[in-house]
This record gives C-alpha cells, structure tokens and sequence, in this order.
C-alpha cells in the first residue's frame, strides 16, 4: 500500500522574483502615474511623470549619445517597462535629485541685470524649542476649545441661527476635540 500525498506540490517560487514583483508593484512602475481629479464638474487627468528624457541627460551630449540612451530605453519598454517611469528614473539620477536627498534646496536671489542667481542652500529645519512652541500652543487652544464649548456654540447658534451650510440646529450637540 503505497501512501500518495493528496496535497497538490506547489512550483518552487524564486525569492528573486517575488521581491521584484512586490517592488514593482509598491512602487507602481508598471502603471502611468495619473492624477485624476474634479474641475469645474470635469475629470481632469494629467501625468506626474515626465515624457521625455531629463534636461541634464540632453545637455552636453551629441544626438548620438542620446539616441543610443533612447534606444536602451526603447528595449526596456519592449521587455515590458512604463516609458514614463523609466524617464522619472533617469530623472531621479540627476544632480538635482541628488541635492534634494542630500538636504538641499535651491534658492534664487536677484543678481545683477535682473537676472536671478540660483544655488542650493542647506535646507533649514525647525529647532526643537519652536516646535515644543507650537504644540503647547496646539495643547492650549484645544483645552480652552473644550472648556468653552458650551460658549461657543451658544455664541454660533446667536450669530447665525440657520447653522453651517444652512443646516438647521435643532439641539445642542458637543463634539469632542
């Protein structure tokens, strides 16, 4: 009596294959990266990613070298990547990019001939002590909110008796803060 497993045998998964896929995925690259939203009762929609290749890859290169970079891009979408993403990508190589991961924040000023100069500065962050500031304010405007309530919603219904959004207020109703 021989005894055969029931259990069907599952095709061995590359852990390579599966991070590549949870990667694409999560960072949406086989998608077009497409905002959609409402103006004046119409669905606008517009890319976020760019459509052609970054200025700082074009500038200083024969057409040559730029073909050559289109044609690589070219057999990445053949093997099924977004054309856009890959730009975003490129893009993301770029000094300015770079500047951006490391801190920095170009600034322009005006230069002679009014003509402005621009250079990366050290992004400046708030100090701890400002931010302490601001949330004990925070902390404080919502105690007060919360003893007057009984106030202040007196006072909303005095002043404009049909409510907010016209919405007629029947009863007292305290909404937690």
């Amino acid at each position: 009596m021989s005894s055969k497993s029931k259990t069907p045998k599952r095709a061995a998964l590359s852990r390579h294959k599966l991070h590549e896929e949870v990667l694409e995925e999560v960072l949406s690259l086989r998608d077009e990266w497409i905002d959609v939203w409402k103006s004046a009762g119409e669905w606008v929609e517009e890319s976020l990613a760019p459509d052609k290749l970054p200025d700082f890859i074009r500038a200083g290169r024969s057409r040559e070298e730029i073909k050559d970079v289109e044609a690589h891009i070219d057999r990445l979408v053949a093997a099924g990547c977004v054309r856009r993403v890959l730009y975003f990508c490129v893009d993301q190589l770029g000094p300015e990019a770079e500047a951006n991961r490391y801190g920095l924040q170009l600034k322009s000023k005006p230069g002679a001939e009014g003509e402005y100069e621009s250079k990366y500065e050290i992004q400046k962050y708030a100090k701890a002590e400002k931010v302490e500031a601001v949330s004990a304010n925070a902390t404080a405007t919502r105690r007060l909110i919360r003893e007057y309530q009984r106030e202040l919603l007196h006072f909303r219904v005095s002043f404009d008796p049909v409510g907010l959004n016209g919405v007629t207020v029947e009863s007292e109703t305290f909404y937690r803060i």
